[in-house]
């Protein structure tokens, strides 16, 4: 099992906002979509990180919200 941690990352002078996933085996930084709510793209950047980056096979998949993390998703994968 895994966790992959949603970070939002402000728009700083040189860069737009954007959401960074990040787990145990990489991470993965996309820009900010403002056609999703940010809770639908948080999901679907940690699918592309556990299926485009990582090549992972998802079994199951939750997601979450606590203190110091924007969104936490729990995977099971297959590899």
């Amino acid at each position: 099992m895994q966790t992959i941690q949603i970070k939002y990352l402000p728009a700083t002078n040189t860069k737009g906002a954007r959401l960074k996933a990040t787990c145990e085996a990489g991470s993965f930084i996309e820009s900010r979509d403002y056609q999703l709510e940010v809770k639908e793209q948080a999901l679907a950047l940690a699918f592309k990180l556990a299926n485009q980056k990582l090549d992972w096979k998802v079994k199951t998949f939750c997601q979450g919200h606590f203190n110091g993390c924007d969104y936490f998703n729990i995977i099971e994968f297959v590899k």
